[in-house]
Formats: C-alpha cells, structure tokens, sequence
C-alpha cells in the first residue's frame, strides 16, 4: 500500500523570486523506530510497517509505502473464525511543522479458517 505525501508547502519567496519550501516529514509519534526511517506499530491482530524513504514517481509525487504483516500466533487472531469481519486500523499523520493531516488505514482481515 502507497501512502500519497504529495509536495512541499511553499512558504514563500527568497529574494530571487524562487519558492521557499517547507519540507512534509511523517509524525511517528506513538511508532516504534526499526531505524532507516522505518517504523512500526502493532495492531489489534498484526503489525504495519511504514517505510518512509519516500518513492518519487515520474510525474514528482512522492509516496511512502505500508507494508501488513498478519500475527497468526496472536491470540486475537488465533480465535477468528470464518464469519467473523474485524479490521486492524492505523492513523499515518504527515506535518510540515505547522499544519498537519491524518490518513487512517483501515485493513480487512480475513479469516481462512473456521476454528474446531
């Protein structure tokens, strides 16, 4: 999964007249570092990984990656069943500093099996 990060806010002009930008960075607060601008957070039934070395497209948008990684030893996820529906939910913040937006992610998760 891509997170969108989009472009820096341009804060204003220098004195050449070239735009002044304010660098967007991710606020991990409440993550775990894993280091290299990687971070973590365990949910309900597995973990999500947020890669923040962000991926520049062709056309110049920038995104970061989120990455699932399911516990199938979790006790939570042991006691699903088929006819269950739960979902494990994230909140991605990116801030320039000043100004702030919140994506959550929300993933399905699915059991394959019914408990006997």
């Amino acid at each position: 999964m891509n997170t969108f990060v989009a472009d820096p806010d341009w804060v204003g002009f220098g004195p050449n007249n070239e735009a002044i930008h304010q660098s967007v960075y991710a606020d991990t607060t409440g993550w775990t570092a894993n280091g290299g601008g990687v971070f973590s957070k365990t949910g309900t039934y597995g973990t999500l990984v947020w890669n923040n070395n962000f991926v520049t497209t062709p056309d110049g948008q920038h995104y970061a990656t989120l990455t699932y990684q399911i516990d199938n030893n979790d006790f939570d996820t042991l006691n699903l069943d088929s006819s269950d529906n739960v979902y494990d939910s994230f909140a991605v913040t990116y801030t320039d500093g000043t100004l702030s937006t919140t994506r959550i992610a929300t993933l399905p998760i699915v059991s394959s099996s019914s408990r006997s």
